[in-house]
């Protein structure tokens, strides 16, 4: 009883020491996950890598810090910058990584570098100050984002304060950070994800998605009460979408996670427990200089959902309705070089117990509010609509949520870059029907209209022309009026 003790004191000190943070993790010195925040997929599969990455190549005193945004070293979009720095206690090291989102942009690349501007890991601050010939020299970049020096020096500022906070907390309670306590707590917390994957069926099932972008994705699930192993053979290369190997993984977890529906700590212990295999070549293990802003925004999720898909189908007591898997995402550029971002969430998909939720980020932790007054003062647009919008989830015993309808009115000429995901995954599940896809509409001036096809694109539009954006609308689940199992 007092090791469960000491172990929910833990984990409860842990979230506390994560919670102001968009997303970081805390690792120990021998490369162990002790704690996690995250707030996309990718974020789940790439933080302990670069943690890792940066402890064995620096030697880290209290007060240093290097930064990284390369998803090829543990980043994942260039607009996402992390810091990494170390906390001494008692003989032990402990590393901070967090990170911090710049204003994303669309873009259709060949290459990284023309998605932003790439840093590999490199010393930024010594004794909690940034280098500021370091910082010149990045804020010097024609790709650097807006607002870097001021948001990396608050999010510097933030962590010198939690490690600070967590040093005082650990030399207060010395033995919670003692080498097997922490073992005991890993080891808890993957007796309690066994207990739990022990509740479910096992078993193996496919998966095959044919993308609207022209790839296969092949998902191959075998579930055992001690093992998940996710398996992409036979998946295309890539025609478009590059995702790392390392994003690719955290994914798979995530989903898991999500699968499970427990509030369980994310460690080492559930990493520990999922197997991901992604051969060379396919598109799902990116090489060095493969673009990833779209497989990072819009594959990601459609992994996570394919995975559960094959767990449902594995676990059909369990099944969930499919998501509106990726965002209606939007960026509008202005001849002053203004650049607006938008993101439109889908429907949640429905489960056997409720309807889905409108307009959800299933796939994020953190919940961005859309503001019609910021986004009209501070740009060249007027937001005519913005609601949920109607009918648009799938019908079934339980019904998907509904997607948002958004409509722009431009006041200055704009060239719309634009993703729509792919329209074809909120599928219903067990006889109920499909979510509505994502649609995208300009009406000109002229009172023509240009229905946007493509699932991704850019297109130049006037002064004076709308654009009509819907995100889709989730899976519902079961035959109306019939059983569900």
């Amino acid at each position: 009883m007092k090791k469960f003790a000491q172990y929910h004191l833990l984990q409860q000190s842990f979230r506390f020491f994560l919670q102001d943070f968009e997303s970081a993790s805390l690792m120990n010195a021998d490369g162990e996950l002790l704690a996690m925040k995250y707030e996309t997929l990718p974020d789940l599969g790439t933080l302990g890598p670069l943690t890792q990455t940066v402890a064995k190549y620096f030697q880290l005193e209290e007060g240093d810090a290097v930064l990284i945004n390369d998803p090829y070293s543990g980043g994942t979009l260039l607009t996402v910058m992390a810091l990494v720095t170390v906390i001494k206690i008692d003989g032990q090291r402990f590393y901070l990584a967090a990170r911090t989102r710049y204003q994303p942009f669309l873009t259709s690349s060949l290459k990284l570098e023309d998605e932003g501007l790439r840093v590999p890991p490199t010393p930024i601050a010594q004794a909690w100050q940034l280098n500021p010939a370091i910082m010149g020299a990045i804020g010097a970049h024609p790709l650097c984002p807006m607002g870097f020096a001021d948001q990396l020096e608050k999010l510097l500022r933030k962590m010198q304060d939690r490690c600070e906070r967590f040093k005082i907390w650990g030399e207060t309670f010395p033995h919670l950070l003692q080498k097997s306590t922490l073992r005991g707590y890993l080891e808890e917390t993957e007796e309690r994800i066994r207990a739990k994957m022990s509740e479910l069926q096992s078993g193996d099932t496919r998966i095959d998605l044919n993308l609207e972008t022209g790839e296969l994705l092949r998902v191959k699930v075998s579930l055992s009460p001690d093992k998940l192993i996710v398996d992409f053979s036979g998946s295309s290369h890539s025609k478009r979408l590059f995702l790392t190997d390392m994003a690719t993984y955290g994914t798979c977890v995530a989903a898991f996670a999500a699968f499970l529906g427990e509030d369980i700590p994310v460690n080492a212990a559930i990493k520990s427990l999922v197997e991901v295999a992604t051969p060379t070549g396919c598109m799902m293990n990116a090489k060095y200089p493969s673009p990833v802003f779209q497989g990072m925004t819009e594959l990601a999720p459609v992994i996570a959902t394919a995975t559960l898909m094959a767990l449902s189908e594995i676990n059909p007591h369990r099944a969930l309705g499919i998501h509106g898997t990726v965002p209606t995402l939007l960026n509008f550029q202005f001849g002053k070089g203004s650049q607006f971002f938008d993101s439109l969430a889908g429907g949640a998909g429905a489960t056997s117990s409720r309807d889905g939720l409108d307009g959800f980020f299933f796939w994020a932790r953190v919940r961005s509010v859309f503001s019609v007054e910021k986004t009209e003062r501070s740009f060249p647009i007027l937001i005519e609509k913005s609601e949920v919008r109607e009918s648009s989830g799938g019908r079934g015993k339980t019904t998907g949520g509904n997607g948002i309808l958004r409509e722009y009115r431009f006041q200055e000429d704009a060239q719309i870059t634009w993703v729509l995901g792919h329209r074809n995954m909120p599928k219903g599940i067990k006889g109920a029907s499909n979510g509505m896809a994502s649609e995208l509409v300009v009406v000109h001036a002229n009172g023509e209209k240009t229905q946007i096809t493509e699932n991704a694109g850019s297109l130049q539009v006037k002064a004076g022309d709308r654009l009509i954006a819907a995100s889709a609308g989730g899976g519902g689940l079961g035959k109306t009026n019939s059983p569900t199992t």
